[in-house]
């Protein structure tokens, strides 16, 4: 459910109830593994790596 109000002070207040159904997610077969360590950002059990930028070591000696 969401629910929304609206209050002013003076003389106005609106209430608003609204029910939202739920939608199922399907299930899949595929699973996936996510790495976050130090060396690389990210890495995923299929393989792709995702680099670690190192902004902080970038702007360190600024």
């Amino acid at each position: 459910m969401q629910r929304f109000g609206v209050t002013k002070v003076v003389k106005y207040f609106v209430s608003i109830l609204v029910e939202i159904g739920v939608q199922a997610i399907p299930k899949t077969e595929s699973i996936c593994g996510i790495d976050v360590g130090l060396k690389g950002f990210a890495i995923f059990s299929d393989g792709n790596a995702y680099k670690n930028l190192k902004f902080f070591r970038i702007l360190e000696g600024k």
